[in-house]
């Protein structure tokens, strides 16, 4: 059987999108970055705060609403601060864009892993339960000769 990696992950959007050209690539990117920041529960101001002390730059709300913009095209997020920018907004959508196709499938395997996982320990809590309130697995009673 071949493995098939999903396309979607619990970590953030599709990350089996296709990108046919650096264009696409960018605007992508910047879709991401948009999207991150939309559904941080800072605001962009205290993300630009976070980010500054943590790499020790000046980051301001200004860039990142820059690096968000389809119409700033010469301005780029930098690679150097995704690590940062993807634990300040919670979103790991920008990091699992740019890592390459291998990596992406072991982050999908891990996560199918975990998730099988979470449903056996779920399925283990659930039998006892069961067994705490006297529920017992009942035996196949085998019929008797009569002799």
């Amino acid at each position: 059987m071949e493995y098939r990696p999903p396309s979607t992950t619990k970590c953030g959007p599709e990350i089996g999108v296709q990108i046919t050209s650096h264009k696409s690539a960018e605007m992508a990117l910047r879709g991401l970055v948009a999207q991150a920041l939309k559904g941080c529960s800072e605001e962009r101001q205290q993300v630009a705060s976070e980010l500054s002390i943590r790499t020790h730059d000046r980051i301001t709300k200004r860039m990142l609403d820059d690096w968000a913009s389809p119409s700033k095209k010469g301005l780029r997020f930098p690679a150097s601060l995704v690590k940062d920018f993807c634990e300040v907004t919670g979103n790991d959508g920008l990091a699992l864009a740019i890592v390459g196709r291998r990596l992406r499938e072991l982050i999908e395997l891990g996560e199918r892993v975990c998730s099988v996982r979470t449903d056996s320990e779920r399925l283990l809590q659930i039998a006892g339960q069961l067994r705490a309130l006297g529920c017992k697995k009942t035996a196949k009673v085998r019929p008797t000769r009569k002799a």
